[in-house]
């Protein structure tokens, strides 16, 4: 299974980087998912990027992937050995100050609560290390140089010797149990702004007053957006029903 989806994911990444060389394109995404095998019994979740899947057991958040940041450990030997770099800010989001409703108290006392935070960048410029698409970190020969428009630091030779960003997926997998009431699966622009934690207990809570897994998705959708989020913001739940 786990072979079946990552030639998937590379070879919709081959067809989508020979999509964006004919249209001039330079866009990109991150992807996360999740099968269910074994007559419901077996539940594999993958990943790409920043997006990212929990699952709600007996009252637990678990976490079901991992970031890929440019600063985890894996993804920084592997960027550094292609003859990449990656740059650390350090910000306070004023700008996701304005866009919230801070006329909800609850906004406001999260407002309050923000510091700043650190972003690392895979030469200065994308914040995660594996993606759909974003051509300008893939497709490049080794001992030719790249012509991209980097802020090249001053020593460099402006070759890489592999892809700076990849396509591949990570992997976990575990047996489903009765005690499993429900997964969320979402994109950056919600984990941005809503712990795993909020978002599963706000879901248990509106679940609890009769609200649809399509309506609490839609209402925090709304609150990633009050928040402040400043990117997509996508979400899908799956509620587990059990005999």
């Amino acid at each position: 299974l786990e072979t079946a989806i990552t030639d998937t994911c590379t070879n919709l990444d081959r067809q989508f980087l020979e999509y964006c060389r004919t249209h001039s394109s330079y866009c990109g995404t991150t992807a996360v998912g999740a099968l269910i095998t074994e007559l419901g019994r077996r539940l594999t979740v993958f990943n790409i990027g920043d997006s990212e899947a929990f699952l709600y057991r007996a009252g637990e958040v678990i976490e079901l992937t991992s970031k890929h940041s440019p600063n985890h450990d894996d993804e920084r030997a592997r960027i550094l050995a292609a003859h990449g770099w990656i740059t650390e800010e350090k910000e306070l989001y004023f700008g996701r100050l304005h866009r919230m409703d801070l006329e909800d108290q609850y906004i406001l006392q999260r407002a309050e609560a923000l510091d700043f935070t650190c972003i690392y960048r895979v030469c200065g410029e994308i914040a995660v290390s594996r993606s759909i698409g974003d051509i300008p970190y893939k497709g490049y020969t080794p001992g030719k140089v790249v012509n991209e428009p980097f802020v090249w630091p001053h020593d460099h030779n402006q070759i890489f010797s592999a892809d700076l960003v990849i396509p591949n997926p990570d992997f976990v997998a575990l047996n489903l149990t009765d005690q499993d009431e429900f997964m969320i699966l979402a994109s950056d622009g919600l984990w941005d702004v809503v712990s795993s934690q909020d978002a599963c207990i706000r879901f248990r809570q509106l679940l609890d007053q009769g609200e649809s897994p399509e309506k609490i998705a839609e209402e925090l959708s709304d609150l990633a957006i009050r928040l402040g989020s400043s990117d997509n913001v996508t979400i899908v739940i799956v509620q587990f029903l059990h005999d």
